[in-house]
């Protein structure tokens, strides 16, 4: 993986949506703020500016906010720092993600095997994709989003069943808590598939409490999902005496594992539930949203794609939760980061559609629904 030119500007390779922010990454040697232009096709100039430095060493990452400008077209960045240098062309226009979203569904299907490194998440994050596309009042027909994204969900969970000897066992609570996600989206359409997900997932999260500590993050999720599922007071009690459920939600480093405890919580926060401290839940999630917001280090420098991705997923969370358009934009700033906007200039889109595709569908998801 190559690093960017110097003096180029690194943009979103797939587009811009309209009203949304719009930004380019600079890496330079120079310490002055980099001069640049917004040209057309034609090369005609339709905005021009100065770059703002970031970070340290001083200068040396430099960034371009042309967020106000919202004229549909093709554009390319003109930048001056020691020579001039054209970015790679770009749109701004309207939904532009949404045949991405169907391309790493359609590469989801037909890779299946090759690059899912979790089965359990990767199942969950496509049955959020559903959840989310229901809660919105969307399609969900044949072809549509959510039908496809339960249609893989169904085959992982499939495979993640046929791979156990009798069923779900102790070790197994992460597949106990997407076969209760699963049961309570497919209960209306096939009540005896859905009823029997639930007693599966209830005899794997019963044999498994008596083997793993209160802080396992896996028995949370456990919990959680079967109590969104079935209401049982026993799955609430169970839930509000893990420690997960009482701290603050974190930034999710995919390296420490604690993607699992604050996916289970941003299910607590989406689904509607008769949850008491819902509200609760809600807050911290944004608070961990500003927090984000505030460092703003993953949209400028060179982080990990990966937690980028998670992170940017909770703050999607956070706007759905909350209906604030700050978190939308956060959002899309990190879509920006994911397709190219980032000091080595790289769209790792692809990439983390091939290790990571429901996670980058879901937060496709979001993205599209609002482009």
């Amino acid at each position: 993986m190559g690093e960017a030119a110097l003096g180029t500007s690194n943009v979103n390779q797939v587009g811009y949506l309209l009203g949304g922010p719009k930004r380019a990454t600079i890496s330079t040697t120079t310490r002055e703020p980099a001069s640049w232009q917004l040209v057309t096709d034609d090369d005609v100039v339709t905005l021009a500016g100065v770059a703002v430095p970031f970070g340290a060493p001083a200068g040396q990452t430099q960034i371009i906010d042309f967020s106000d400008f919202d004229v549909e077209g093709n554009y390319r960045l003109r930048v001056k720092t020691d020579h001039f240098a054209d970015s790679a062309q770009f749109e701004i226009g309207s939904n532009l993600y949404d045949g991405l979203l169907f391309d790493v569904l359609d590469n989801f299907s037909q890779n299946r095997v090759e690059f899912v490194e979790d089965y359990a998440l990767a199942t969950a994050q496509l049955l959020g994709i559903v959840e989310r596309e229901q809660r919105l009042g969307n399609d969900t027909g044949s072809g549509s989003v959510a039908d496809l994204a339960i249609a893989e969900a169904k085959q992982l969970l499939s495979q993640m069943l046929a791979g156990q000897a009798g069923g779900v066992n102790a070790s197994d609570l992460a597949l106990a808590a997407v076969a209760a996600q699963m049961a309570r989206l497919t209960v209306g359409a096939e009540p005896e598939y859905a009823n029997q997900l639930v007693s599966a997932a209830e005899i794997g999260y019963a044999a498994a409490k008596a083997e793993v500590n209160s802080d396992d993050a896996e028995l949370y999720w456990a919990a959680v999902e079967l109590y969104l599922t079935t209401g049982d007071e026993a799955y609430l009690h169970d839930l509000r005496h893990s420690p997960f459920h009482h701290s603050a939600f974190h930034l999710i480093d995919t390296k420490d594992r604690n993607e699992i405890a604050e996916w289970a919580r941003l299910q607590l926060a989406l689904v509607t539930s008769d949850l008491p401290e819902r509200q609760e839940i809600i807050a911290g999630l944004s608070l961990a949203a500003d927090l984000l917001l505030e460092a703003r280090s993953p949209y400028d420098l060179l982080v990990s794609p990966v937690d980028l991705l998670a992170n940017a997923i909770l703050i999607a969370g956070a706007e759905e939760a909350t209906l604030e358009e700050k978190y939308l934009d956060a959002a899309l700033a990190g879509i920006d980061y994911l397709a190219g906007r980032n000091p080595n200039g790289v769209n790792y889109l692809s990439e983390n559609s091939l290790k990571h595709p429901a996670a980058l569908a879901l937060l496709l998801a979001y993205i599209s629904n609002e482009g």
